[in-house]
């Protein structure tokens, strides 16, 4: 369950809370440990957030690469 509850978190920051829950719910994930995920990520274990602490680099990188192929059309 941890796997699916870090794409969970993955899907919650990429897509939002909404796609998240719908993912987590389909996936038998306990409404308790979904709006811990979702409403409180300071609650959230260390392990949960290892790659959302990358995610502002990855999205900045996703940003300029876009910002270049809209530049160049």
């Amino acid at each position: 369950m941890a796997n699916i509850v870090e794409q969970g978190i993955i899907i919650d920051t990429l897509s939002g809370a909404v796609d998240a829950w719908t993912f987590l719910c389909s996936n038998a994930v306990p409404e308790h440990i979904i709006l811990r995920v979702l409403l409180q990520p300071g609650l959230r274990r260390p392990s949960d957030s290892a790659f959302t602490s990358a995610l502002p680099a990855l999205t900045n990188s996703a940003q300029r690469h876009a910002a270049s192929d809209d530049a160049g059309a």
